[in-house]
């Protein structure tokens, strides 16, 4: 049982080797790879992406090359670090895309209304032209 129990786990997850953070489970296979639009494995990227940032900025500030783990940095700048990327993945950027969206539909309302017009008219041609065509064949 315990076996079974060691080998799903893991299966399911996996540490990053140069953060030594979770990683979520790999999916890696032989078919065509589609964008990945679910929020944690987007959420874990930004935050491997923001530490890697981080320990970059370190070394070259400190030129020292002692921060290489995540254990190494002080929990008040990991703290910082996910509430960056929290505030930024689940705040802004939602904000900011519905805030273009609706402008892109405000903007195109005139354009839209124009579209569903001319549909009815040659719908209205259409309808017209069958029934012509069905009464004198």
């Amino acid at each position: 049982m315990k076996n079974i129990k060691r080998k799903s786990q893991e299966n399911n997850i996996r540490i990053l080797p140069s953060t030594n953070l979770i990683a979520p489970p790999s999916t890696s296979t032989n078919k065509l790879a589609l964008p990945d639009l679910r929020f944690n494995y987007t959420f874990y990227r930004a935050l491997n992406k923001e530490f890697n940032r981080y320990k970059i900025v370190q070394q070259n500030n400190i030129n020292n090359a002692n921060t290489t783990n995540i254990s190494d940095i002080k929990f008040n700048t990991k703290v910082l670090i996910v509430g960056k990327v929290i505030l930024k993945n689940i705040v802004i950027m939602p904000l900011l895309q519905n805030i273009v969206f609706t402008g892109a539909l405000i903007i195109l309302k005139p354009w839209l209304q124009l579209v569903i017009y001319k549909g009815f008219v040659v719908g209205h041609l259409v309808k017209e032209w069958c029934a012509k065509m069905l009464i004198h064949p």
